[in-house]
């Protein structure tokens, strides 16, 4: 299939979760970026946690009442909207709802 010229932003909804995704173009290249895989191409890894990395996952999928992969995938697309918000330029901040205190997140 050839690449096409697109503008800015295209609308695609996700096959498996319903929710909105943003594909953007590529900015070295002007073209879109691939879509996720659909369901029926997902994807199997074997991923090494430390003991405590394990229990941050076990403990917020039991909190928010999902599963451990569900929790892993959302992790992971955290990570890649934050990464993209930090190569854009932008800082990562917490923000003290009472107090308006703000400490910036920064990754080395």
């Amino acid at each position: 299939m050839p690449d096409k010229e697109l503008p800015n932003k295209k609308t695609t909804q996700a096959a498996e979760s319903g929710t909105e995704i943003i594909a953007k173009p590529d900015e070295a290249e002007g073209k879109l970026l691939p879509p996720p895989p659909p369901p029926s191409e997902m994807y199997r890894f074997s991923v090494n946690l430390a003991a405590d990395s394990a229990a941050i996952l076990r403990e917020t999928a039991a909190r928010k009442g999902f599963t451990v992969t569900d929790a892993f995938r959302r992790a992971v697309a955290i990570m890649g909207g934050v990464d993209e918000q930090l190569l854009a330029g932008r800082d990562l901040e917490f923000i003290d709802p009472v107090t308006g205190d703000r400490t910036k997140i920064v990754f080395l």
